[in-house]
């Protein structure tokens, strides 16, 4: 299926999760979300909340967020809810084979604010 957008419109990563998940935290689309792992690390988002993911996971776009040049317009406008896998990354966490940083899997919380 082809999509069009709208004219001088821009889209934005976001936190996709779980409808049941989202519904137990008192969640709903476009709500702002903090993802913080054990390390204390965080990074935030607005929510995508949608019963096409399984429950007690959730799903960031990779390569979105951390745009921290004003001369990148709406990607640099949008930097304080497009969230960052790379803000959650555990930098000593390492692939032994290829040295690349363990960005599949990863334990969060997940809260409003």
């Amino acid at each position: 299926m082809k999509m069009k957008f709208k004219a001088n419109t821009y889209s934005v990563g976001t936190i996709w999760m779980n409808s049941e998940d989202a519904q137990k935290l008192g969640i709903k689309n476009g709500d702002l979300l903090t993802l913080e792992n054990p390390l204390g690390r965080y990074t935030k988002g607005k929510a995508f909340v949608s019963g096409g993911l399984r429950p007690g996971v959730i799903k960031l776009g990779f390569a979105t967020g951390g745009r921290f040049s004003p001369g990148l317009g709406p990607a640099y406008q949008s930097r304080g809810y497009t969230p960052s896998h790379n803000d959650l990354v555990d930098p000593y966490c390492l692939s032994p084979i290829m040295g690349f940083p363990a960005y599949a899997d990863m334990l969060v919380r997940v809260k409003k604010g």
